[in-house]
Order: structure tokens, then sequence, then C-alpha cells
């Protein structure tokens, strides 16, 4: 759903100074009204907000959760039409996750529309396909990093190794490493094909002619873009573990009591390696990440702050577990 409050602004005041102002005040209002949205669906579905958008998740093991389901798209209906907040039905779409099992053929309504079914959707950013892969995603950010990266090369009129990999870090970095921890590769062809953008920038470089990819990082004092990746992983189970983000990590992790008590090896917040069946489980962040943070060497001092910890991973070999060599 995307909706969006009519806002408006006054030219009162001297010299403009209440401009602007009732357009934030709406937008507060806005947000408190949306505030309980997610409270009105049942048990059979969990909706999460953000902003205007809203995305309900539903498991669908039989026919009957199908009919759970469209209740709860009629209740989001009679919502809007008591607030008078209009949902965008034509912005909305249904993505089923995982296997599909033979199902009935059921349509589902929203605001007298057929809701389409698709194949793939933009998540805050990230494209998600019903499988899980994120090759249409990883394929989208490549392709866009490296018309960045050439136009940096194309425009740019100095040469300096280091300024045009400044411009690189701030204009191009950012789409590759975007939210990382959700579709992270774990295919050498996929790693390979992120890094690649890196790979070709550095390439150009006249101080670099000759040189291997592994030895123009070094004259560069960069790092590969997995294994910043590696390091984004493990900084994240941190800020979990220790409540920086505000999620269930009861979910995502399960504590190695075994080493609780005696730890031989490794450090006291170990975490247990879960079994999967399928790659989407077996390479999903909670269950990747486990090997590399169990394998730290850290001590209660580097434990001690977000900022201790960070310079110890910068002293931390973690290069053992990337699945492609540079």
């Amino acid at each position: 759903m995307a909706c969006s409050p009519d806002t408006s602004k006054t030219d009162g005041g001297r010299n403009g100074e209440s401009r602007d102002i009732l357009g934030p005040l709406l937008f507060l209002l806005y947000k408190f009204i949306c505030s309980d949205v997610t409270d009105i669906f049942d048990d059979s579905g969990v909706g999460k907000l953000y902003e205007d958008d809203i995305k309900l998740y539903s498991v669908l093991d039989n026919p009957l959760d199908y009919s759970d389901l469209q209740n709860n798209l009629n209740d989001l209906q009679q919502w809007s039409d008591m607030w008078q907040l209009n949902i965008s039905y034509k912005k909305c779409s249904v993505l089923y996750l995982g296997k599909q099992r033979i199902m009935p053929q059921v349509n589902l309504v929203l605001c007298s529309n057929t809701v389409p079914q698709v194949n793939s959707a933009r998540n805050l950013g990230v494209i998600v396909d019903s499988h899980l892969k994120f090759d249409m995603h990883i394929n989208h950010i490549v392709t866009r990093a490296h018309r960045l990266a050439s136009l940096i090369h194309k425009y740019f009129i100095s040469r300096d190794p280091s300024t045009l990999m400044r411009a690189f870090v701030t204009y191009v970095r950012p789409l590759l490493e975007y939210a990382s921890c959700v579709w992270s590769p774990h295919s050498v062809a996929q790693v390979k094909k992120t890094e690649s953008v890196q790979r070709r920038f550095t390439k150009r470089f006249l101080c670099c002619c000759g040189l291997k990819y592994s030895e123009r990082l070094v004259e560069l004092e960069v790092d590969s873009l997995e294994l910043r990746r590696i390091r984004f992983d493990v900084i994240h189970v941190y800020k979990l573990l220790f409540g920086m983000v505000d999620a269930d990590v009861s979910a995502l992790f399960v504590p190695n009591k075994l080493n609780v008590d005696t730890v031989t090896r490794g450090h006291s917040l170990e975490l247990f390696v879960q079994q999967s069946r399928i790659d989407a489980c077996k390479y999903f962040f909670s269950n990747r990440v486990i090997q590399s943070w169990n394998s730290l060497p850290a001590t209660p001092d580097d434990f001690s702050c977000l900022a201790c910890f960070r310079r110890f991973l910068q002293r931390s070999d973690l290069r053992r577990f990337k699945v492609a060599s540079n």
C-alpha cells in the first residue's frame, strides 16, 4: 500500500519563515494514523509497515489460508475507508516465496480489483524473487555500478588513483553494499560478477598496470568487496546480539550452550549451527555468518563497544571465509 496525505505550504509569516510548516505537521499526523494499521490483522498474517508502504505476510498451506488472507485484505480496505486514506492498488502485488504447492487458483481482491501475481518485487531497494536467489538484484546493481564507474573514468579530469578511488567509494561502492546482509551471494559466479566492478575500475589505473587484482588492492590499500561483505555480516551479528537493532534475535540465532560455561576456543558468544535442507536457508544471513562469527578470537574487551569491535575486525583475518579468490 502506498498512500500519501495532501500537504500544502503557507506563505504567512515574515520573510517566509512560516513556509513548509503545515506539510511536516500533516505528515506527522499521517504517521500517527498509520501506526496502528498492522494491528488490524489476525494471527494468520503479519503486517510490516515502513513509512507509507505496508506488506502482509501469510503462510499458505491449504485453501483455508487463502480465505484468511483475503479477510485480512478486506480489513485493510475497511481501515482505509474509515481513515479516508486511499490505497494505491495499482502498486500492489502478490509474491509467493518458496516451492508453490498445488493450490486452487484463487484471486485475491483489494479495493474491488484483483491483485496481480508477480515473480519478483522490490522491497526497500532490494529485488526479491520467488526463490530467494537474489540473482535479479545482483544483476541490477552490478549493471548500474559498471555504468557509474565508467562515468567516473570518463568525466574526471584527474588521473590520480586516490582521487578516483575516493569517487568510486562515494558513488559506486554504496550501490554494491546496500543491504548486503540480505542478498550477499554465495556462488562463485555471483561473487565474481559483483567483484568485477571494482576489478575493472582499478585495472584502468596507470600505477596498477600489469598488476593482478590482489596486487592492485594492496597497492591502493582497499579490500575486496567480498571481504567487506563478510565484515558487514559479522558487525550486524554484533548489533543484533547487543540490542542495537530492533529485531527478534531468538528467531535468528540459537546460543551455543556447550561453550557458554567452559570456553576452550573462540568466545562466550558462540552460536549454534542449525541444519538446513535447501540453499535458501543454508545461505541465509543467520546461517552463513555463524562460522565466521564463532571463529573470532575475540576477548571481552573486544566486545566492550562497537568501535572496539570494528577495530578488532580490521586486525582479524577473515579471508579464509571467501568463496572466490581474487
